[in-house]
């Protein structure tokens, strides 16, 4: 019995990188299709003081629901050209690992900070997107970027396509 568990968690965990479909009828090529990625995390750093390296917060979002497709145990969503509704979860939580031993041990457990969020965005075919967020203050940011890989350089020039990214901060 354990050893049956044991089987289903794998296969779950390793079904999970595949891609789901939002949209009915059959599998069409990708480039009629636009990907989105349901899941992303960045860091952003705001200090580096001795002996802690570097403190910031680390930012992730998931996808949760896309239109009125919910989302789960999946890396990308193949979607339709169009416009959608992405719900996400989002979370902050501080970057430095060790700020338990460290002198803002407090301020380390007061940064965690989560929330749903939701964004509206045109996908175009053949494009793939992520959904990155952030918490500063007490405003929360949202947006999607189009991180389609290059035909002509296999480079990616990441744009901003919808909703807002936060202004730089300063001594970055």
């Amino acid at each position: 019995m354990f050893r049956r568990m044991v089987i289903a968690l794998v296969l779950a965990l390793l079904s999970s990188g595949c891609a789901t479909k939002a949209y009915e009828g059959p599998e069409l090529p990708k480039s009629k299709i636009a990907i989105l990625n349901t899941t992303y995390t960045h860091t952003n750093v705001f200090a580096v003081v001795f002996p802690v390296p570097a403190a910031g917060h680390k930012h992730a979002t998931s996808v949760r629901e896309i239109d009125t497709t919910e989302v789960r145990l999946t890396r990308y969503i193949h979607i339709l050209p169009g416009s959608h509704t992405a719900k996400v979860n989002y979370w902050r939580y501080p970057a430095v690992k060790l700020c338990i031993f460290a002198i803002i041990s407090i301020e380390c457990v007061h940064n965690y900070f989560s929330r749903d969020l939701s964004i509206d965005f045109t996908a175009k075919a053949g494009h793939e997107y992520r959904i990155p967020a952030e918490r500063r203050g007490e405003r929360n940011w949202i947006w999607v970027e189009d991180i389609t890989e290059s035909k002509t350089n296999g480079k990616v020039v990441v744009e901003v396509v919808a909703g807002e990214k936060p202004p730089a901060e300063k001594g970055k």
